[in-house]
């Protein structure tokens, strides 16, 4: 298999070949940070960074839900580490290797062990509650430091936030303006930036303030070189230096020949006169090698870059929109190296099941679009980019060795690799958009629908139409196999299964012959997971989890999956799968969760939170477990794909506990109690002020869930009360986690008789 190969050691190929041919920087597997999965495409990940800066070789870059990565090498490797919030973070200050504070939103955490942990620093009631988002943060020390609102707001902590102390607001000069800049150069002396264009002093630490720049367009950012020496920036070029400690400044002509920006956004300087210099919405850097006097244009990236920072001797790194990062060895003349990877293929929306695994150990594969498959035969710690003869979507694939696959493309035509996908041959088959692929041979390959099963055990080069008929549970002969009606297909070990919406068949000599497996009645299926011939789960178009384990003659609902809003499903074995939420469930603001995974056959739920984007498909596989986001993250049109070999989840679990007031009554009692009911539990532990578990409950009658979010307290404690019950009800309870602490699920019934 020669594609273009993206992995940990090997960047974005298409970005690299944008960039004069520049070289990809080795990267270790990143967590998404918030569970046990680790990104797969695009590598290192990608969320979009916002801020990064270095102390030596050591950084620590920050972007959006949450994202903190830290590199210990200069930005050629990163490990991404759980920073316990799911909020956009814009800041970040490295003290010193082991101690960097990060914010964003309501939200401010601090690591003193080199991000191996965060705490947070409860400067607001949560992180989703607060009466303006942090703007700049500037610490003198990890317990001491001021936080800057954009409302103006100035807190100031000696205690890492366990409580503020207010600050004279900085002066703002337009109603609308807000601080968007802060710095301290001493305990007591400070600046703050304004998008009126101002800068504000204090030599008190904030009790007052004194402006000592004014008239210039909105200011973005400013930083102090030494004691003398300070840069500010802004809109329509603005750049401002100061020499005398920033008692007055001075605006630079930075003349970019053939070019100029309206908003620059923020600055990096290795020295009084060398500079690297981000600029809003664009891909571009403008270096400065004379303190501002003059500038160069640098293009590192075709992705926005949104922060740059000096790192030791000449080392550089930018950091940007889905997960960009460049580096520089020459101070920013040029940046060679790549460390983002490349994205995959963006999803083929228009395939039954774009997520699929392979015959070989450790394969899977995503269905593109342009007729393209991203590959791995590793469990995902490698892929490969193939590329069919096709420009239109992959519809359908079969791969049933590392070397030997079968697609089915928009184009209608049937395609066979025995290369891994280096070259492929057309096949002399008539299919169709919704024509589905088994093949549980290099040999033995089945057309699956529309209407009934075409197999061919020459490799693909004839097929025959699959004569006879279905056999029925009790041994009697049932419809035509050619009248079938099925929309999918799906191989496990040596038993292939099809699936219509309302029947499902199963075959045990290499689709010679079929036999039903029976289904609920009124239940129509979207999806069949089974994991032997008698052992499997459904996803029905209610959104319900049926599990059965005598070959479909008995199904039971599972009633604690607590949510209908069900994208996919998928297990590896009788204990072990995942289902995939299509419009995540939120607790609270800002708490979203995008699967459920157990280990335990559906007795119990683990909620786990991953890029936070609504829908995705999920595959579980014996030896690792993917999910494919179909969400997609700002400036990345692609499909973002996660692996995990502990089924996602984390080493630190939470418990969750889930108590009913009364767990039988006779339907007079429930009356009686005016359809109340009171719901008590305990989150354990609680890691920061404010958090919320989702409570949602469903009547035996409508069959429908309702939910709401409640606060948890201090001591994790939690309290409310359902009311308008008049049926048998199931209640669950979920905690997304926090990325240190994993998510958990309560559940219990009240049975009504």
């Amino acid at each position: 298999m020669n594609g273009l190969r993206r992995t940990a050691l090997a960047g974005a190929v298409c970005l690299v070949l944008t960039l004069s041919g520049a070289a990809a920087a080795g990267a270790a597997p990143v967590s998404s940070g918030h569970s046990g999965w680790n990104w797969a495409l695009p590598s290192p990940q990608g969320q979009s960074l916002s801020d990064v800066t270095f102390d030596g070789f050591t950084g620590y870059a920050v972007g959006d839900f949450g994202t903190v990565l830290k590199s210990g090498d200069g930005g050629q490797t990163w490990t991404g580490v759980p920073s316990g919030t799911l909020s956009d973070l814009s800041v970040v200050q490295e003290l010193d290797p082991q101690t960097v504070i990060v914010g964003g939103g309501c939200a401010l955490r601090e690591s003193t062990n080199g991000g191996a942990t965060f705490q947070s620093m409860p400067i607001n009631p949560s992180d989703s509650v607060c009466g303006s988002d942090l703007s700049a943060i500037s610490f003198q020390s990890a317990s001491t430091g001021y936080v800057a609102l954009k409302s103006g707001q100035v807190l100031y902590t000696t205690n890492g936030g366990a409580t503020v102390e207010a600050k004279t607001n900085v002066p703002l000069p337009l109603g609308s303006a807000q601080t968007t800049g802060l710095t301290f150069t001493s305990p007591t002396t400070g600046f703050a930036t304004t998008s009126g264009g101002t800068i504000e002093e204090t030599t008190d630490g904030g009790n007052s303030w004194t402006q000592v720049a004014t008239g210039y367009g909105g200011l973005n950012a400013i930083t102090f070189i030494n004691a003398q020496t300070a840069f500010a920036v802004g809109g329509a070029g603005t750049l401002l230096t100061s020499t005398n400690g920033g008692t007055s400044w001075t605006k630079e002509p930075l003349a970019v020949p053939g070019d100029s920006f309206a908003d620059l956004t923020g600055i990096s300087c290795a020295s009084a006169t060398q500079c690297l210099i981000t600029t809003a919405g664009s891909n571009s850097l403008i270096l400065t090698s004379d303190g501002g006097q003059t500038g160069a244009i640098v293009t590192p990236s075709n992705q926005q870059l949104r922060s740059v920072a000096f790192t030791t001797g000449t080392g550089v790194v930018a950091v940007g929109v889905a997960g960009t990062i460049v580096l520089s060895a020459n101070g920013g003349a040029q940046f060679p190296t790549l460390v983002s990877g490349g994205p995959g293929v963006p999803l083929s929306t228009n395939a039954e099941l774009p997520l699929l695994a392979g015959g070989a150990p450790g394969s899977a594969y995503l269905l593109g679009t342009g007729g393209q498959l991203d590959t791995t035969t590793d469990g995902g710690a490698v892929w490969s980019l193939e590329q069919t003869p096709s420009n239109t979507a992959v519809m359908a694939a079969a791969f049933p060795t590392a070397s030997t696959g079968y697609v089915t493309t928009g184009d209608r035509i049937l395609r066979k690799t025995t290369d891994g996908g280096d070259s492929w041959s057309s096949l002399d088959a008539t299919v169709s958009g919704q024509t589905q692929l088994a093949a549980p041979s290099a040999s033995t390959v089945l057309l699956v629908g529309p209407r009934g099963i075409r197999r061919s055990t020459d490799g693909g080069q004839t097929f025959g139409t699959v004569a006879g008929h279905v056999q029925l549970a009790h041994g009697a002969r049932g419809a035509a196999v050619s009248s079938l009606s099925l929309t999918d297909a799906a191989v496990h070990g040596s038993t292939i299964f099809a699936w219509g919406t309302d029947t499902a068949y199963e075959s045990t000599n290499l689709g010679a012959s079929w036999r039903t497996i029976p289904l609920p009645r009124q239940t129509k299926i979207r999806q069949l997971s089974f994991v032997s011939p008698t052992t499997g789960y459904a996803l029905d178009f209610a959104g319900d989890v049926l599990f059965t384990s005598d070959r479909g003659a008995q199904w039971r609902k599972l009633d604690n999956v607590g949510t209908t809003a069900l994208a996919s499903i998928s297990f590896s074995s009788a204990q072990r799968g995942l289902l995939a939420l299509d419009v995540r469930p939120t607790i609270g603001a800002s708490l979203p969760l995008d699967l459920l995974a157990t280990t335990d056959g559906g007795a119990t739920w683990q909620p786990q939170v991953i890029d936070g984007l609504d829908g995705g498909h999920v595959l579980a596989t014996s030896s690792a477990d993917y999910f494919a986001s179909v969400g997609v993250p700002l400036g990345n049109p692609y499909t973002s794909v996660f692996t995990t070999a502990t089924a996602g989840a984390s080493p630190n679990p939470s418990r969750l506990t889930l108590s009913l007031s009364a767990k039988q009554l006779t339907a007079k009692a429930l009356r009686r109690h005016g359809g109340r009911v009171t719901v008590t539990g305990r989150l354990t532990p609680v890691t920061s002020p404010g958090e919320r578990v989702l409570l949602s409950y469903r009547s035996r009658q409508t069959g429908d869930w309702t939910s709401r979010t409640i606060t948890v307290a201090s001591s994790g404690a939690y309290q409310t009360t359902v009311s308008k019950l008049r049926a048998t009800t199931d209640f669950v309870v979920a905690s997304a986690g926090d990325g240190t602490d994993g998510g958990a699920q309560g559940y219990a019934r009240l049975t009504v008789k």
